[in-house]
């Protein structure tokens, strides 16, 4: 723990593991920066960050939102409602930081991720159907 950590604990109250500092939460993440990843955990970050998009986007649409060229809370409007190979570089910058830290932490507590050599028929099936989809742009 660094100076500043102390200087908040020494200030806050514990509430279920999480910093408090005037009634705000202070993000307390597992540092992961020293973790690197794999040539083939690279490739599947950006798969994970595309799925990490659609999970997203599947969550908005179930919420009434749609797409539109503005964002627009009220009216449930947002530009980001399209596939993952339309979004801005700075939005998928989001999404593949988001992957990236699940990846760093897994491997940060002890845990392997290896691939067993053959996607599931689900994952072929889904992997078609995107390659079909591309194919008609």
């Amino acid at each position: 723990m660094g100076e500043t950590r102390l200087l908040y604990l020494s200030r806050s109250e514990s509430r279920e593991g999480s910093l408090w500092m005037d009634r705000c939460w202070v993000p307390d993440p597992v540092n992961t920066a020293s973790i690197p990843l794999s040539e083939d955990l690279q490739m599947l970050q950006e798969r994970l960050a595309k799925n990490v998009h659609s999970v997203w986007a599947q969550k908005r649409i179930r919420e009434g939102w749609t797409y539109g060229p503005v964002k627009d809370a009220q009216r449930k409007k947002t530009p980001f409602l399209v596939p993952y190979a339309e979004l801005p570089e700075s939005e998928k910058e989001y999404d593949r930081a988001t992957a990236l830290e699940t990846l760093r932490l897994i491997l940060r507590l002890g845990y392997r991720i290896e691939k067993d050599g053959k996607p599931s028929d689900e994952a072929v099936t889904q992997l078609l159907l995107e390659e079909n989809e591309k194919q008609k742009l």
